[in-house]
């Protein structure tokens, strides 16, 4: 995330979001898959995206 001259939150587009973080499974284009949100220090948000809810339960879990 960046923060534009107006001080809002904005993606960077540095994440692809092409293969699940928890395994690295391929995803399928025009798919919706589940996604988490933390929290950084500097106060921005990291995105992470999972093929299916098991692999966002492990993750968590991690």
């Amino acid at each position: 995330m960046m923060t534009d001259s107006g001080g809002r939150k904005t993606f960077d587009g540095g994440h692809p979001f092409s293969e699940c973080d928890h395994c690295g499974a391929a995803f399928d284009l025009g798919v919706s898959y589940p996604v988490a949100v933390e929290d950084t220090p500097d106060g921005g948000v990291e995105l992470y995206s999972f093929c299916d809810e098991h692999c966002k339960q492990a993750w968590a879990a991690d």
